[in-house]
């Protein structure tokens, strides 16, 4: 369609930002069936088993843009590449990005000859408009999705570790190495497999080994920092602002050396020497370390961490034998998405992306008070592949029997119901890392699944026995 044609039909300048953008301000609010009703262009009936039907829909239906595969960005004469990106909703009504962003296809052959300032990737990546709408796992309600917000982001202000990870992809493929590339290996700009995953030539092998066709594509956690920040963008500190770290310093090590420079000392202590109140909530240790590593606000988010998918979880061990009190939780699972998820786009997948252990020891006996706990060494743990693999076979055995329908036995009790709710769901004694367990507040605080069966919340945890084995591990490094 030509612009002077998108200009009569949709009445926005398709070459100037600010209209595109006055016309993307226009989405707040609409449904999917409002933009197809209010479209100026013939209906279509719309094939809702296609993955990239939304984006293909505001595309032609709101901006006028044929659906293509052309290298240029969307917007060409601005520089402007528009994605669409679903949300979906998590624990306590939290709205979070649900998948990565695919940005553009890797053509093995014409990487290794490309520059970073003229390549496909940086073409897409200059400028990207992002449409962000509420996703519905139903399909009946395919067409009540909502578009919540938008975001002009613009690559300069992370153009240096997207870059040297594209410089990173480039290099392998150069090598003769690109079977070899994995998302896992990637922090913001992942080499994602993509199409039908089928395998394809590459340059420069010896041993004629075929690459799996694979995109770029920035990731979960990347996408969400630029979502949440939407809502709230004072929540946010920067730990390289604050430990004064330059772009070519190792963030992790930098972390692990600040925490661990005061490994042996109690929360008090540590509390007196960085002038840090030890609140009375549950929160007290964590509040102590960030003020340990140069935050204003105990409740800041980490921006680094939040845009690289790096938690951080306070895990209280006993002082004699090291060892965890429990097992470590995650967020309660909603059944009715967990019935659907892909185990890539998964809520435990992102949990699990990498995460700073942070042990903290009292005395099991005494319950000792939280200024005389004990900070302990800190680590960082991501899976393995191997530990990966696992993973993902432990949550697709959970997931097999929330499909099909969790049972739930009433055992008799000695209590306030009379009973207690056993569940068919694997026992922690039955799995090596990961189980699936309540996380509720009580008997009462329960979900629904597709079955519209009532159960009380579940969330995963990591076994005690997985977790005890990396502390160990950490203790003699």
């Amino acid at each position: 369609m030509e612009n002077s044609d998108i200009k009569k039909l949709f009445n926005y300048d398709i070459t100037n930002e600010k209209s595109i953008i006055e016309r993307a301000k226009l989405l707040k609010g609409k449904s999917l069936n409002e933009i197809l009703v209010s479209s100026p262009l013939s209906k279509q009936i719309i094939n809702t088993a296609n993955k990239g039907r939304v984006g293909n829909l505001i595309e032609k239906h709101w901006f006028g843009i044929d659906n293509n595969n052309l290298s240029e960005p969307d917007f060409k004469e601005v520089g402007i590449e528009l994605k669409v990106s679903p949300i979906k909703e998590m624990k306590s009504n939290i709205l979070a990005v649900k998948e990565r962003t695919k940005i553009c296809r890797i053509n093995y052959q014409t990487l290794v000859n490309e520059e970073w300032s003229e390549s496909h990737a940086k073409s897409k990546l200059n400028k990207i408009l992002f449409i962000f709408y509420k996703h519905d796992f139903n399909k009946d309600n395919w067409e009540t999705q909502e578009i919540l917000n938008f975001r002009l982001w613009s690559l300069s202000s992370d153009e240096l570790i997207i870059s040297s990870e594209w410089f990173k992809t480039k290099d392998q493929v150069i090598s003769g190495f690109a079977h070899t590339l994995s998302e896992r290996n990637y922090q913001v700009l992942a080499p994602c497999t993509s199409g039908t995953g089928k395998n394809i030539a590459q340059p420069n092998t010896c041993n004629q080994a075929l690459a799996k066709e694979r995109s770029f594509a920035l990731k979960q956690p990347f996408i969400n920092f630029l979502w949440d920040t939407l809502n709230d963008s004072n929540v946010y500190e920067s730990i390289k602002d604050n430990l004064d770290l330059s772009s070519n310093d190792n963030l992790e090590l930098q972390v692990l050396s600040m925490i661990n420079n005061f490994s042996g000392k109690t929360i008090n202590d540590i509390a007196k020497l960085t002038n840090a109140p030890i609140l009375s909530s549950k929160n007290a240790v964590r509040s102590v370390i960030m003020k340990l590593l140069g935050f204003k606000n105990e409740s800041s988010k980490i921006k680094e961490f939040s845009q690289l998918g790096i938690q951080i979880k306070v895990i209280p061990i006993d002082t004699k034998n090291k060892t965890l009190f429990e097992s470590i939780s995650f967020p309660a699972i909603k059944f009715k998405d967990f019935a659907h998820e892909s185990w890539k786009d998964s809520g435990l997948s992102l949990d699990l992306n990498k995460i700073l252990f942070i042990p903290v020891s009292r005395n099991k006996l005494l319950n000792r008070d939280i200024k005389e706990r004990v900070l302990e060494k800190a680590f960082f743990w991501n899976p393995s592949i191997t530990q990966e693999k696992l993973i993902k076979k432990e949550w697709l055995t959970y997931q097999n029997i929330v499909k099909q329908g969790v049972k739930i036995d009433k055992k008799p009790q000695n209590s306030k119901k009379g009973y207690v709710e056993v569940t068919s769901l694997p026992k922690e004694s039955s799995t090596e890392i990961i189980h699936m367990r309540t996380h509720a507040r009580d008997s009462d605080d329960r979900d629904v699944d597709q079955f519209g069966t009532s159960i009380v919340k579940h969330s995963f945890w990591l076994n005690k026995k997985f977790v005890n084995k990396l502390i160990k591990n950490s203790l003699n490094s």
